[in-house]
């Protein structure tokens, strides 16, 4: 296993080098050789290890920076066709996230994985960066994921013809829109869609991203976590009945919409479902037009 850097967030290394982080003494997270460059790995990774250390820091269990490893496979440049390496994304990812208010150091390993085993994960934390998504200070555009890479993929059906369907209908109206993708750099992808009024996404890449700056997304695509008006009941914290919760790809089957955590200054870490995402299916009915057009107005645009 080779060393490659530990990074200190709101926290500096001290002389003796207490905060690299080793495998015997400190939270670690082995990524898998099938899941080191999706930036949905990347969100669940870091939310898990912001969460726990403002847990414990919060709750007083912890009195200084929270230590952390993450080993990954191998530090490439996806198939060398993308800008930059996965860790250098991981590295901007981390740097725009609110930090735990005790710090956090992570040290990162790079470590081949031999036998195939995949780690689970799941969507269950939406960690806030420091920048949150204000209309008052979007451009005139919304952003659409590309879908590069996931034409044939039987994860997603249908979905060229969906995508077809959103950019024609945004033609139609005369929208201005970006695309963004795995194919840009993290920081343009990043601030294209922070700037944008909309981001439309199949559940992947920058749907991930816009979680954590609460950019009003809408999903497209013919999957159980981007179908129209897709509610279930749900028991949310604090609340003594049920309520309509919109299944979408955070939270998942596991821990459920409703039980989603969140970050911010005046509540700490809470549960409640997520509020920036609607859904808009295959994008083939009157009411998934409907739900488009009514989140365009909402932006003005």
């Amino acid at each position: 296993m080779k060393y490659i850097d530990t990074i200190c967030v709101n926290c500096e290394m001290s002389n003796s080098g207490w905060e690299i982080g080793q495998p015997n003494s400190s939270h670690v997270i082995r990524m898998d050789k099938n899941s080191y460059h999706a930036y949905c790995i990347f969100i669940c990774v870091l939310g898990e290890l912001f969460y726990t250390a403002q847990q414990l820091q919060s709750e007083g269990i912890l009195d200084r920076p929270y230590k952390a490893s993450i080993i990954i496979p191998k530090i490439e440049i996806f198939k060398g066709v993308q800008p930059e390496d996965n860790l250098t994304r991981i590295k901007f990812l981390i740097d725009k996230m609110i930090p735990p208010e005790k710090g956090i150091a992570i040290t990162f390993y790079e470590h081949w994985q031999e036998k195939k085993v995949q780690r689970p994960y799941g969507t269950f934390v939406i960690w806030p960066y420091k920048e949150q998504w204000n209309l008052n200070n979007c451009e005139d555009y919304v952003a659409i994921q590309k879908i590069d890479g996931i034409e044939n993929s039987l994860n997603y059906p249908g979905i060229v013809q969906t995508y077809e369907r959103v950019l024609k209908e945004l033609d139609d109206l005369g929208i201005d829109y970006k695309f963004v993708g795995y194919h840009q750099k993290i920081e343009d992808l990043y601030e294209t869609i922070l700037k944008s009024k909309l981001l439309l996404s199949y559940t992947g890449c920058s749907y991930y991203i816009a979680g954590g700056m609460g950019l009003p997304t809408l999903a497209f695509g013919d999957r159980y976590t981007s179908l129209t008006d897709n509610y279930i009941m749900k028991k949310h914290t604090g609340q003594k009945v049920k309520s309509p919760t919109l299944f979408t790809a955070w939270g998942n089957q596991i821990l459920s919409n409703a039980k989603l955590v969140h970050y911010d200054l005046e509540n700490g870490l809470h549960n409640r479902p997520q509020s920036n995402t609607l859904n808009i299916g295959a994008f083939k009915t009157e009411r998934d037009f409907e739900i488009l057009r009514n989140q365009l107005i909402k932006g003005m645009i």
